[in-house]
């Protein structure tokens, strides 16, 4: 019973109360997946964890980018430049900037979550693989899943912002510009 007391109390801030204390019990005792929702917050297992965030409003909006000039306004993005490529032109390897050719970006460019079906080519790679598989490889829990937001120009995916982008928008031999995208906070 005591258990049930400190669980109930650590909870409490987050929505929980005496009517779904048991159905929170079952989250933590059950398997990666489960969830439970409050009036403020959800409550999920993942692995040997328990996430807790917030609920809002709807993030699932899609932003047109008509210009670089506008993509400098998304809340997310700290800096974007366009360089010439030269022969000392170094790419970042830092996973928070996106270093893309410029020329293979067609506007306007969405930023949007990811959605069930959608497929890039990794950075490297020469064959496509799904983003839920691509989460999967990496760990990403649900609410990591969930949180993810997708660059696409022109129906392609061409970065997830944070993590990766794709292999047809790398700087190549031939590139003659680059679009250099960082973001404020690595996701």
């Amino acid at each position: 019973m005591a258990n049930q007391t400190v669980i109930f109390e650590l909870f409490r801030p987050y929505g929980i109360t005496s009517g779904n204390l048991s159905d929170l019990n079952n989250i933590i005792k059950g398997k990666t997946g489960g969830q439970i929702f409050t009036r403020t917050h959800r409550i999920l297992k993942n692995r040997n964890e328990i996430i807790i965030n917030g609920l809002s409003g709807n993030e699932n909006g899609v932003t047109e980018i008509f210009s670089i000039r506008e993509l400098r306004k998304i809340p997310l993005i700290r800096s974007v430049s366009k360089r010439s490529v030269t022969s000392t032109f170094t790419i970042p390897s830092d996973p928070s900037t996106a270093c893309l050719d410029f020329q293979k970006i067609s506007f306007p460019i969405k930023i949007r979550k990811w959605k069930p079906g959608d497929y890039f080519y990794p950075l490297g790679m020469d064959s496509r693989k799904k983003l839920s598989d691509y989460f999967t490889d990496r760990k990403f829990s649900r609410i990591a899943k969930e949180d993810a937001w997708i660059m696409e120009s022109a129906g392609h995916i061409v970065w997830i912002i944070g993590e990766r982008i794709d292999n047809r928008f790398r700087i190549t031999g031939s590139t003659r510009e680059a679009l250099i995208i960082k973001i404020k906070n690595p996701l």
